[in-house]
């Protein structure tokens, strides 16, 4: 998923970060777990992006304070589906190496 550096507006901005969000969960439920690692790092380069465009001050005081406190409690909770992705992802590779190994022992 492509995210543009340069939203023009605070909103738009905040739509892409929710987009790569939802597409996180989504790839959660289909356990497409390699996918996840690479949305977050996608995500947080968003997330950067954004805050450094959109600072939290007064003249954006009105859209944060809607907004904020959702995002910030939903943030422990993808960190947390983040983290087991990782682990699954680990744990797949793990086992296609060992398949392999497996395969090529019987092959000698």
């Amino acid at each position: 998923m492509k995210t543009n550096p340069n939203s023009d507006t605070i909103e738009t901005s905040w739509a892409e970060i929710i987009s790569i969000t939802q597409s996180i969960e989504n790839s959660a439920a289909k356990e497409a777990w390699e996918d996840i690692s690479s949305l977050a790092v996608n995500r947080h380069k968003k997330i950067t992006g954004h805050f450094a465009q959109f600072p939290v001050g007064p003249d954006t005081a009105y859209f944060y304070a809607e907004h904020l406190n959702n995002f910030i409690a939903q943030e422990q909770v993808l960190s947390d589906l983040v983290k087991a992705a990782r682990k699954e992802a680990l744990k797949q590779g793990m086992t296609i190496n060992n398949r392999k190994k497996v395969n090529s022992a019987y092959l000698k």
